[in-house]
């Protein structure tokens, strides 16, 4: 068994590399890797941060919970409403103004979250009356945050992905979804987890980490949001493309019919 490990990892990396090349190929593939790797680790940054500020807010166990099992059920709630109504979305605002409603959702609602969260921890910032006020906001923008982020992940998010490998041709789309997939574990899934249990070590808590955590949500999201409207910008001029073509095949074709009449 232990003769296994090394051939793992030099698998690991050669798939990493392969994913690499993948992406200065191509644009869409890039644009989407960095759609995926920001959503996971934004969500699990915010995870870490909100339940970090839920245990200091409700230090009870079963407040705790309770309060878990009720945001849970507006995740569900949400999720179906979403659902239902997504077609309608990408029917109306089109791919571009559907898939940038996750990252500026989560944009707006984590600035007033962790906005609070500092302030909370940090309570001679502003005057008390201010932070009276900012606290109770930024639990509810916690709890907004956490239902964009879950529901729109299933009703907007994905389907948003999917319709962009759909462009694609096949072995683009197989390619492009190994990198994305590969990409997204590696830097996402695992990379949150790499930084929250740095910032642990280095601050000793992660409230006391709050602000690197905000900054990186923050500039994450950002980054999501560029990479939407340059995703939005390539559909587009693939489908004007698409026209022009299809605009001068009928012309082609309307010439030859001429000619032989």
């Amino acid at each position: 068994p232990r003769k296994k490990a090394p051939k793992k990892k030099k698998e690991d990396s050669k798939g990493l590399g392969t994913a690499m090349e993948v992406l200065k190929r191509s644009a869409k593939v890039s644009n989407l890797a960095v759609l995926v790797a920001a959503y996971f680790i934004v969500e699990k940054l915010f995870d870490f941060a909100w339940k970090a500020q839920l245990r200091v807010l409700y230090p009870s166990a079963t407040a705790y919970q309770e309060v878990l099992a009720e945001v849970s059920q507006w995740v569900g709630i949400s999720t179906i409403a979403l659902m239902a109504t997504s077609k309608y979305a990408f029917k109306y605002l089109g791919w571009g103004g559907t898939a940038i409603l996750p990252p500026i959702g989560m944009l707006f609602t984590l600035c007033i979250f962790f906005a609070a969260a500092i302030i909370s921890h940090n309570p001679t910032l502003v005057s008390a009356d201010i932070t009276a006020m900012v606290v109770p906001l930024g639990a509810a923008a916690g709890v907004l945050a956490r239902v964009v982020c879950k529901a729109t992940k299933y009703s907007l998010f994905d389907p948003a992905k999917e319709m962009v490998y759909i462009t694609m041709s096949k072995d683009e789309k197989t390619e492009g979804k190994a990198a994305v997939d590969l990409l997204g574990s590696y830097f996402g899934k695992s990379g949150a987890s790499w930084l929250t249990q740095a910032l642990v070590l280095v601050f000793g808590s992660l409230n006391r980490s709050m602000p690197i955590i905000a900054a990186s949500s923050v500039a994450l999201c950002l980054a999501w949001t560029w990479s939407t409207l340059q995703l939005g910008r390539l559909l587009r001029l693939e489908e004007v493309q698409g026209i022009r073509k299809q605009r001068a095949a009928q012309l082609q074709q309307q010439q030859q019919q001429a000619q032989q009449q």
